[in-house]
């Protein structure tokens, strides 16, 4: 026998509102609880050096690029930063140009191109992150940081896309 109700689409339309509200509630606790942390930025590290040994394989949060001559901040990122970092390094190495998988799939990455452009010795670039443990905070940080700070290869339009 099926246990299974039917719903109408108002109910359904309903039930998926108040759990989106639940969801984002959730949201809100976890972002207020945050707060009282601040921002912690790491030591920068070469952009040569393995992510792995640093500790941020797995963090969330924002990055900065920075180019050790002058010691200016010449990209901002969020996302997964290890992942990040990874493909900067890897699109630098290539030239700057994209990485193309096996299964067609492309790696691009802007920044690389501009940094490599930019000076093609990857060992006068650095990497510097916070791990902010939210998506949702790292995009606004990122979207603040390049307002603020208007690094050279970030575009304001994109910022927190």
């Amino acid at each position: 026998m099926n246990n299974f109700i039917a719903w109408n689409d108002t109910h359904i339309y309903e039930y998926s509102i108040d759990s989106r509200v639940n969801q984002l509630k959730k949201k809100i606790k976890e972002l207020t609880t945050l707060k009282n942390e601040g921002i912690r930025w790491s030591v920068p590290i070469p952009l040569t050096e393995s992510e792995i040994t640093k500790g941020i394989s797995n963090a969330i949060g924002v990055y900065k690029i920075i180019y050790n001559p002058t010691g200016e901040i010449m990209d901002i990122g969020c996302g997964n930063i290890g992942n990040r970092k990874q493909r900067h390094v890897s699109v630098y190495k290539n030239g700057g140009t994209p990485i193309i998988h096996k299964g067609g799939q492309m790696s691009g990455s802007s920044a690389a191109l501009h940094m490599y452009r930019h000076d093609p010795n990857l060992a006068n670039w650095s990497f510097q992150w916070s791990d902010l443990k939210s998506k949702e905070l790292a995009e606004e940080v990122e979207t603040q940081l390049i307002r603020s700070l208007e690094p050279k290869f970030n575009s304001q339009h994109m910022a927190g896309k």
